[in-house]
């Protein structure tokens, strides 16, 4: 049968709360906050699907977290929210960490770019999954910028590149990875094998 995806996104549900008229600032009904989850009003913070921020689960924790700590008088530091992995749960799944082809342009930044097909990556053979895995990483040998991976267990292996990317791997250290075989994971290792010019796969 016919498959409908529907994709509206998500609104702000601050109509109505009052915290316009508390002096608090809104953005399209969004909370504006600063770098610490503090609006507008000294002492009011806000976290979560209020903020336009990334509105995940995890990334609302980890502001619940930064705000408690600092409320509590605890040293922190700001959400670095490129470093935070975007998930999605669909068919085929989608996962990213650090920056885009976009904005690394936007930026100025020089970037190379390797794309490594899940083709190439036994266990996604096994299981006729498709899809890739991205890599972008500073010119030079610089380090890992971002990675993007479309295809089965997309949302599962994004963890290891999360640590690359927040760690400020190279891809020839990444390279030296040894992975499990056959695992979806791998690709992440290929991709990299790619990138410091030791491919395994033409």
């Amino acid at each position: 049968g016919d498959v409908v995806l529907v994709a509206v996104g998500r609104r702000p549900v601050t109509d109505g709360t009052g915290i316009e008229e508390a002096g608090v600032t809104l953005d399209r009904g969004y909370v504006s906050v600063d770098e610490w989850c503090e609006t507008s009003v000294s002492g009011v913070h806000a976290i979560g699907d209020v903020i336009p921020r990334l509105g995940l689960a995890h990334s609302s924790f980890q502001e619940g977290f930064l705000v408690a700590e600092r409320l509590a008088g605890r040293p922190v530091v700001p959400i670095d929210y490129a470093g935070i992995p975007r998930v999605y749960y669909c068919h085929p799944e989608v996962a990213s960490v650090g920056h885009t082809e976009q904005q690394l342009t936007e930026r100025g930044v020089a970037f190379v770019k390797q794309v490594h097909p899940f083709s190439h990556n036994a266990r996604a053979m096994m299981t006729k999954g498709t899809g890739h895995v991205k890599i972008l990483a500073g010119t030079d040998g610089g380090p890992v910028l971002g990675i993007h991976i479309v295809g089965p267990r997309a949302t599962d292996i994004i963890g290891e590149a999360q640590l690359i990317y927040n760690w400020e791997a190279l891809p020839t250290e990444v390279a030296q990875f040894i992975h499990p075989h056959p695992t979806i994971v791998e690709a992440i290792g290929e991709a990299h094998l790619a990138v410091a010019g030791k491919a395994l796969h033409g």
